[in-house]
């Protein structure tokens, strides 16, 4: 994982670990032992780069790894670049509240709006038929068991 730089204009190099230079179209990767590693990038690529700028995204990390190749198993240089924008942070008008107690208690429901409770009520299973129906597989499980 490095820290990156997105440069869209002549924008001065800060010396991150990658570059994404979109004028001259290419990713360049900083070598541990000097030198960089230079891609092109496709006009695919800047395309979508710039739409994530548009959107109010910035370049926060890019991440790079060799790995074979889906298409025809060769194997290939990678990298991701990871953009990051802030969301707007969404309120819920309504919401549904779930209860789930004990079979006996049942289920709880509930749906409110702001500080008010529009609708609520418990679903309550049959109990005398859960118990009906357990004591019939316990009763079948037994009669299998002394078999």
């Amino acid at each position: 994982m490095f820290d990156a730089q997105l440069r869209l204009n002549n924008e001065r190099d800060v010396s991150r670990g990658v570059l994404v230079d979109i004028p001259r179209r290419e990713v360049r990767i900083g070598k541990w032992g000097g030198g960089t590693i230079a891609l092109p990038l496709s006009e695919e690529d800047v395309k979508w780069i710039k739409k994530r700028v548009e959107e109010g995204a910035a370049l926060v990390f890019a991440m790079a790894w060799v790995g074979r190749s889906r298409r025809n198993g060769a194997v290939a240089f990678y990298v991701a670049l990871t953009f990051r924008r802030d969301a707007e942070q969404m309120t819920p008008r309504r919401l549904l509240v779930v209860d789930l107690n004990a079979l006996h208690n049942g289920v709880v429901l509930a749906t409110v709006e702001s500080d008010r409770v529009l609708r609520k009520g418990v679903l309550r299973p049959d109990v005398d038929k859960i118990i009906y129906l357990q004591r019939q597989i316990a009763q079948l499980d037994s009669l299998r068991r002394g078999r």
